[in-house]
């Protein structure tokens, strides 16, 4: 059995994509194919034109879901979902505690004997900057205030129970940056999980977070120096100070330990 749900702002720009059916989403050559991977997973960009008017959309699309990945949701105690649907429910959640997020216009999953086997999600391309790339190109100046920011963000979602890690090149400025006093909105994107509901705060698992996040930022190959980090730890203590319980220089050197011990475990 098949299920498919679009968003009421959207349908004739699904319409005119010529997607209305589980199957078309699913097997439709549409757009250009930017990934693909196991299981049948790819990535699409798809330009819809009505009109004079024209939007960029992106497909995901996943055909075969791993029997692992529905035992691991079992085990965190989650109703078992395709990875897209995962996606879907997530971005519904932080968009209900007040982050943005790429809007969702289309989702859908196939299920046998009641188990997720295949699914898919289309979202709305942002409109913005990528973070990282600003963060790339910018002053010093502006590059500390862009890790203030991001430290009091990244906060303010962890108090809200949201603990998946997230690089720089996971969130875009919505409208660029304000140079005069610093504000940054910053927007989610590609919120592929397991869990996709909120966990409780604790220090462990915001140090644990955040120390993946950064080795997987250095990873991309962007460069985090110390005064970014001080920076950066800043902006995560005033919004999450009292609850860690945890002066800012002690935080500081909490994450280097947390982080030295993520690399410990990335290379076993």
């Amino acid at each position: 059995m098949s299920k498919v749900s679009k968003e009421k702002d959207f349908h004739r720009w699904v319409k005119a994509a010529g997607l209305d059916t589980f199957s078309q989403f699913m097997t439709k050559s549409v757009g250009e194919l930017l990934d693909s991977g196991r299981n049948g997973r790819e990535l699409r960009r798809l330009k819809i034109s009505i009109k004079d008017q024209t939007r960029i959309f992106y497909l995901k699309r996943l055909v075969r879901e791993p029997f692992s990945k529905l035992i691991q949701m079992v085990l965190f105690g989650y109703l078992p979902r395709s990875g897209p649907l995962r996606e879907q429910l997530l971005l519904k959640r932080l968009n209900n505690a007040g982050f943005a997020t790429m809007r969702t216009v289309a989702y859908g999953e196939k299920r046998r004997f009641g188990w997720p086997v295949s699914g898919f999600l289309l979202v709305e391309e942002v409109q913005g900057a990528e973070v990282a790339e600003v963060y790339q190109g910018c002053s010093t100046v502006t590059r500390h205030q862009i890790m203030d920011a991001l430290g009091e963000y990244l906060g303010r979602l962890h108090k809200a129970g949201f603990f998946q890690a997230v690089r720089l090149k996971d969130l875009f400025l919505q409208e660029g940056l304000n140079n005069i006093d610093g504000v940054f909105d910053f927007v989610l994107i590609d919120r592929e999980t397991s869990k996709p509901g909120p966990s409780r705060f604790t220090k462990k698992r915001s140090l644990e977070t955040l120390a993946r996040a950064t080795r997987r930022t250095l990873r991309d190959g962007y460069l985090i120096g110390r005064g970014e980090i001080r920076s950066f730890c800043h902006g995560y203590h005033r919004a999450v100070g009292q609850s860690l319980g945890l002066s800012c220089t002690t935080l500081r050197r909490e994450l280097f330990f947390a982080y030295r011990q993520e690399m410990q475990r990335a290379r076993r």
